[in-house]
């Protein structure tokens, strides 16, 4: 079936505009459940998230996984520093080499909030979406992520 003379018609502009919407709204949900749950934005959560329960990483390392550019994660982590849940520091082997790592006080946050904020993300997925249905979204998102990477 040949596709519509209209750009904005055609079936792959209106899955964009469909996954653009449908990411703003899932992101919106997930802006409000952090506000009410813990205070953070997306970015500074995804930080304390990646580094909970480990002795810490690499800054390029730690900008690789997350979900912002990896030239915001120093801003990200200079933001969660100053609220004292963070501590940045060079490594020993490499003056080159910054390390980050929560504190006591984030470790702390880590175990109060990271579950509750979880299932959070799970109940709002599940009130949309059935298991077969998440399955076959992260399976069908995760192949277009790895034509990005």
């Amino acid at each position: 079936m040949p596709e519509p003379a209209v750009p904005r018609e055609w079936s792959q502009i209106v899955l964009f505009r469909t996954l653009l919407l449908s990411h703003a709204s899932v992101a919106q949900d997930v802006k409000k459940l952090l506000a009410d749950q813990c205070g953070l934005s997306m970015m500074q959560f995804d930080m304390i998230a990646e580094l909970g329960a480990t002795d810490g990483m690499r800054m390029g390392d730690l900008g690789a996984k997350m979900i912002t550019s990896p030239s915001s994660v120093t801003r990200v982590a200079q933001s969660l520093e100053k609220q004292g849940l963070v501590k940045r520091q060079r490594s020993e082997e490499s003056e080159r080499v910054v390390l980050a790592r929560l504190t006591e006080k984030g470790e702390q946050f880590f175990t109060e909030h990271f579950l509750n904020v979880a299932s959070g993300i799970a109940t709002l997925f599940d009130s949309k979406l059935d298991s077969d249905e998440q399955q076959q979204l992260g399976t069908l998102l995760s192949k277009l992520t790895s034509l990005t990477r």
